[in-house]
């Protein structure tokens, strides 16, 4: 009785494969008294072996959104179980919005000397920091549809921690932004579809062609198949890239690279 209570005591070593195959062959030989385990065949040794390697992939993709490193917005716990728009009713959303926002300073007033109550880009009481270090401190800040907007500041004032949080490259540590009524917070994937960063320096493949990146945002964005086509030619047209299309981002100039980084981004 008392060998039976502790083989139970341990029931879930089994979870890990070393343990498996080491119970396994112990109770083959008889030998084993602290593992007796004669309820565990080998095929179902063998089986755990087979199964458990996809259960830790999907324990390990399921962490790296509810509990992600210093880059990225941790998820809901139960992000899996909310109902996703698709990607077409979210574009059907952005091309029905109201766009007759007037441009739009920082106090929030718009040039006619008005009073905007939105704007397509929302900052909200955005605080970043880092430790002691208070990179961003409640920046509140409105950008209208349709709007070359400017953010201007000396080294270290924080420009690029904006943009960073505006991404989802970082989290806010207080505050929120929101994106044509979504947060980033909450809704991150949303707002990434119809989201484009041209960085400092250029992110490339420089085994990939210039029109097999543009594929790639595509895929990453969920384009459909019948529209990805159209909207690679339409980019590669509007940064005068269309000749250049089947070339190796290592067979491009320097300037090139950056109008290809400019049509990864629109």
């Amino acid at each position: 009785m008392a060998e039976s209570n502790l083989v139970y005591m341990f029931f879930w070593l089994p979870v890990f494969p070393a343990v498996t195959i080491f119970s396994n062959l112990m109770t083959l030989s008889k030998s084993s008294i602290f593992l007796n385990m004669h309820y565990l065949s080998t095929a179902a040794c063998w089986g755990t072996l087979v199964v458990l390697p996809f259960f830790w992939f999907f324990v390990y993709i399921y962490l790296e959104q509810v509990v992600p490193n210093e880059f990225g917005i941790a998820k809901h716990p139960l992000f899996c179980f909310d109902k996703k728009r698709k990607v077409e009713d979210l574009d059907d959303h952005i091309e029905g919005r109201n766009d007759n926002f007037q441009t739009i300073n920082e106090s929030g007033d718009n040039e006619t000397g008005g009073k905007s109550d939105t704007g397509f880009i929302q900052m909200k009481s955005l605080t970043k920091r880092f430790g002691s270090l208070k990179a961003v401190d409640n920046v509140n800040f409105q950008i209208a549809s349709d709007t070359v907007f400017t953010l201007l500041g000396h080294n270290g004032a924080g420009k690029t921690t904006v943009i960073n949080m505006l991404t989802g490259i970082l989290e806010p540590t207080a505050g929120d932004i929101i994106v044509d009524g979504i947060s980033v917070r909450k809704n991150l994937d949303k707002v990434q579809v119809n989201l484009g960063l041209c960085q400092q320096f250029d992110v490339l493949f420089e085994s990939l062609t210039v029109q097999e990146h543009l594929e790639f945002v595509c895929e990453i964005k969920n384009m459909p198949l019948s529209q990805k086509e159209g909207a690679v030619e339409n980019t590669l047209q509007k940064v005068m890239l269309t000749e250049h299309k089947e070339k190796l981002v290592s067979e491009l100039s320097g300037g090139m690279k950056r109008k290809l980084s400019l049509a990864m981004a629109i």
